[in-house]
């Protein structure tokens, strides 16, 4: 993902999928998880940060494939 990812193209990635589905960070390509979303947002210094809430159980294996980490 470039640095200067915005929120447009958060948005405008969210829009190319149905809205009633759960979202999941994934996270640490070399052991791969998936992450809850903490419910705020944080602007500090020009930039927004989500937070993750908790671990959610191992990235499934066809997302790990997706994403090119296996």
């Amino acid at each position: 993902m470039p640095d200067d990812y915005t929120v447009d193209d958060l948005i405008a990635a969210l829009q190319q999928v149905p809205g009633y589905l759960r979202v999941r960070l994934a996270i640490q390509p070399d052991f791969p998880f998936a992450h809850t979303l903490h419910p705020s947002i944080v602007v500090s210094e020009g930039i927004a940060y989500i937070a993750e809430a908790g671990q959610d159980g191992y990235l499934p294996p066809a997302a790990t494939r997706a994403l090119a980490w296996g």
